[in-house]
């Protein structure tokens, strides 16, 4: 196993458990740390667009003109957008069409403005807690536990571990060359580092274990792509430099610790670390040296280990507000937009970003698109199109460079199993993953863009490719990780109706919701009152896909409403 804590902290120096933290440099340093900000007015999820071109109107969410009070002009633009939409020749989109709002593009340098983001989405009450401030004694994991590898990766026993972290001023009998010396050792063990890690900023022995829990617990349960693990690579060298990002680490450890060895000591570090994390986080978003291009990894990266705590922390929610992560992506976006690498080049192919950017971007950039919207537009023309490219790129990772599959089936069947029916090398799994992940983006595409019910032969195809993939991977070991298709999994859930069809879906979150923390338990609740509610309600009628688009009913946005009605906003990913 790739971590154990008796046997990482057990051997250091036995001065070690005299070099506690000092908790004085908090209110020393940072005296305003839990001064209440009394100036949020909110912060919508959604900001209101301009009124769209002709040619890129999406389509209304309800069918019913009496809600529109001025519908005539607006209508008949989106008349002719569903026209073309429905239109045989749309289906093929090589016939001269070009959809220039889907090509890339680079911003115009000349109109880059930079307003800095005021409002800190982690502030939104006032004072900072850590999601688990008072709630570290309700945690539901067993003591017993040995050895976790699901979403984090370590072993463990039930002495000598994390029940040595304290959050005590540091004893005087520890010498300060001691103390170099055991962090030293501590930092030698961690993997991917910089070689002088560690020079230029102070770190105590507690300290050093957050760190190496989150490297070598959290950051393995990432993906079994090591060479391309930006939270490793990319993110964990910034706590040298910025204190927001090495304090966030510290708070993310500490969430998960106090799941396997609650304590009041381990509780007090987690609201520490995370209102120290918070407080420089306010100081970074009023630099405006932040947002220059190239210069905005140490806030994105911040902002995400922030919103991947909020998230995991599901229990202590309340379902009625608008969650701080969700906040949190909206700030991210901003961000993103601002810095965008664009700005510095001529033409698209030119341009270069971090490898920071691109992950965690992605994953902001996912996690809102699948973040649950029932009021969000879409364009059925942009999905048409997005189909069509989607079926023509074949699956490819750096595990797989001498693969090549040109069809899903080639891919499906050329899969070693092991005697459960999973594969059970990390290339395979790698392109399982990412062709369940390709299949349940074209399912949301058929479904939501195009209106198509459950039963249609489109999304069953889709269904059934998806479910094979899933059947195939595994839900825990070494080869399950963050990477394994969450969202391909409650996509399944969405559209499932055939009881042998959610059995698959059901097997999966029965073997993942009992393992570490994560956001799976709340999406398998809404999965199962989902499936109850589709049960009860009459079949999505289907008269052919001669009928408008328009004119079809919207029952993925009902679907949605539903969702955000019993579970609140969650995001799938």
């Amino acid at each position: 196993m790739a971590f154990s804590y008796s046997a990482f902290l057990n051997d250091l120096s036995p001065a070690w458990a005299n070099l506690n933290t000092d908790a004085d440099i908090f209110n020393d340093q940072y005296p305003d740390a839990l001064a209440e900000d009394t100036s949020w007015s909110g912060f919508p999820i959604y900001d209101p667009a301009p009124f769209p071109a002709r040619d890129t109107l999406p389509t209304k969410r309800r069918n019913d003109a009496v809600d529109d009070p001025q519908p005539t002009k607006r209508r008949q633009f989106e008349d002719v957008l569903n026209a073309e939409a429905d239109a045989p020749h749309a289906l093929d989109l090589d016939d001269g069409a070009r959809f220039i709002e889907l090509e890339p593009s680079v911003p115009d340098p000349l109109q880059r403005k930079v307003d800095v983001c005021t409002k800190n989405p982690f502030m939104v009450t006032g004072i900072a807690h850590h999601p688990k401030h008072n709630h570290w004694k309700e945690t539901a994991n067993a003591q017993s536990v040995k050895e976790v590898n699901g979403l984090l990766k370590f072993s463990r026993n039930t002495t000598g571990s994390t029940a040595n972290l304290s959050s005590e001023g540091r004893s005087a009998k520890a010498s300060p060359a001691e103390h170099e010396q055991a962090v030293t050792k501590i930092l030698r063990r961690l993997p991917w580092l910089p070689r002088d890690f560690g020079r230029g900023f102070h770190m105590t022995i507690n300290e050093g274990a957050l760190l190496a829990f989150y490297t070598t617990a959290w950051c393995q349960g990432r993906t079994v792509m090591k060479a391309s693990n930006s939270f490793l690579k990319d993110v964990t060298p910034m706590c040298a430099n910025y204190p927001a990002v090495r304090h966030a680490i510290y708070a993310l450890a500490s969430t998960y610790i106090l799941d396997y060895e609650p304590s009041e000591q381990v509780e007090a570090m987690a609201e520490r670390h995370y209102q120290l994390s918070v407080k420089s986080l306010d100081q970074m978003l009023l630099d405006a040296n932040n947002y220059a291009p190239g210069k905005e990894d140490p806030l994105l990266a911040t902002i995400f280990l922030l919103s991947h705590g909020d998230f995991i922390n599901w229990e202590y929610r309340d379902k009625t507000t608008i969650p701080k992560w969700a906040l949190a992506l909206q700030t991210a976006q901003s961000v993103l937009d601002k810095s965008d690498p664009g700005h510095r080049y001529g033409t698209p192919a030119n341009v270069q970003m971090t490898t920071a950017r691109r992950h965690i971007g992605g994953w902001i950039e996912q996690t809102s698109i699948f973040a649950a919207d029932p009021t969000s537009s879409t364009y059925p023309i942009a999905g048409q199109h997005i189909l069509k490219e989607i079926n023509r790129f074949h699956q490819w990772s750096e595990l797989s460079k001498e693969y090549r599959y040109d069809t899903t089936a080639e891919l499906l069947d050329s899969c070693n199993l092991d005697e459960d029916g999973r594969v059970t090398d990390a290339a395979m799994n790698t392109l399982l993953g990412a062709e369940a992940h390709a299949a349940s983006i074209r399912i949301y595409l058929h479904c939501r863009f195009l209106r198509k019910p459950r039963q249609h032969l489109d999304v069953r195809t889709e269904l059934r490719t998806l479910l094979r993939c899933l059947d195939m991977l595994p839900s825990s070991g070494d080869l399950f990780t963050a990477q394994s298709p969450f969202f391909a999994v409650c996509m399944a859930g969405f559209v499932a109706y055939r009881p042998v069809d959610r059995e698959i879906v059901r097997q999966w979150f029965l073997v993942v919701v009992d393992g570490s923390r994560g956001n799976v338990p709340p999406a398998w609740s809404a999965i199962q009152r989902l499936w109850e509610w589709h049960d009860k309600r009459p079949v999505v009628p289907w008269a052919g896909d001669q009928v408008p688009i328009h004119l079809r009913p919207a029952w993925w946005e009902d679907m949605v409403e539903e969702f955000v009605r019993g579970e609140g906003i969650l995001t799938y990913t």
